[in-house]
């Protein structure tokens, strides 16, 4: 059978940083990615195509969810015979689920679709972000929900964080799942293998509702040139609403990627002038009007909404 790897990790906790980490470590294996994205339009799966391996993506909500579980088990079925290799089909699949994911149903999914009989779960990893984990799990029950189904949980991003965050981080996860395997990792990089075990099983959920009322997503494009002063002074004042911010936008003249979550801002310039000049936001729902009002004085177009 197909070894399975399932990652899973709150927003911005460094879950493709993790997926390139692996896609370089095992560039002889024939991995194929499946990457989900809660938005319809696609960030990160862009990243992984450049190394080269085959990526499939599932947009639009999480793959967990009643709304996404037939097309997910759907391309999950085709992926062997859809990408062949010189020796055959695939080695190892690679899934990363989506943020907001509450994975507990992977087991069951596989067993009724009879994809268990194609695929094995070896294993489930966590990624947390020291900067904001401690804070959300209390609140969010899908985090809580990703560490209870994982093998291990790496505490990523563990340079830009002081001892007593880390140490923190570590216990909050210890308080739910006492025995779980925590490792400290930097720019999700690890000498972990994810294919050559197996998940230690028991998992039990049911499929998440098809909107989640913990979240909202929205997409807007923006003008050519962007002041995103004004974005920053908001998010600021909105706490702990905003769990996502990702994109590009024409800054100073320059294009630059913008990166938010909970745990700080990353905004750097980006590699080329392609590709379109749009931020997707991931929030709570509460916040709608407040971002709605946003966009309409900054003049961005709204784009989506789920």
């Amino acid at each position: 059978m197909i070894p399975l790897h399932l990652v899973t990790g709150f927003l911005g906790s460094g879950k493709t940083s993790f997926l390139l980490d692996v896609a370089a470590r095992f560039k002889d294996r024939k991995l194929v990615f499946l990457v989900n994205e809660f938005s319809r339009h696609t960030v990160d799966p862009e990243q992984l195509a450049f190394t080269g391996m085959p990526v499939v993506a599932v947009r639009g909500g999480s793959i967990f969810c009643r709304c996404l579980v037939t097309e997910f088990l759907g391309l999950l079925g085709e992926l062997p015979g859809r990408f062949s290799f010189s020796s055959g089909g695939p080695e190892a699949v690679v899934i990363e689920a989506s943020g907001i994911a509450d994975p507990r149903s992977v087991e069951s999914m596989l067993r009724e679709s009879r994809l268990d009989r194609v695929y094995r779960l070896a294993s489930v990893t966590g990624l947390a972000d020291p900067g904001s984990f401690v804070k959300l799990v209390a609140v969010l029950p899908n985090i809580r929900a990703q560490v209870l189904a994982s093998d291990v949980v790496f505490v990523n991003k563990t340079d830009l964080y002081g001892e007593s965050e880390v140490r923190a981080t570590e216990e909050a996860i210890r308080r739910v799942k006492p025995n779980l395997r925590i490792v400290r990792t930097q720019h999700g990089r690890t000498d972990w293998s994810p294919f050559a075990g197996e998940h230690a099983g028991g998992l039990a959920g049911n499929y998440g509702a098809c909107r989640d009322p913990h979240f909202a997503c929205a997409a807007f494009r923006l003008p050519e040139m962007t002041d995103l002063d004004q974005l920053r002074a908001a998010v600021a004042q909105w706490e702990d609403r905003v769990y996502r911010i990702k994109g590009r936008a024409r800054i100073h003249e320059k294009v630059h990627t913008v990166d938010y979550s909970p745990g700080g801002w990353n905004i750097r310039e980006a590699a080329g002038e392609s590709g379109d000049h749009r931020l997707v936001f991931i929030f709570h729902p509460s916040l709608e009007g407040e971002l709605s009002r946003l966009g309409q004085r900054l003049r961005w177009e709204a784009e989506e909404k789920i």
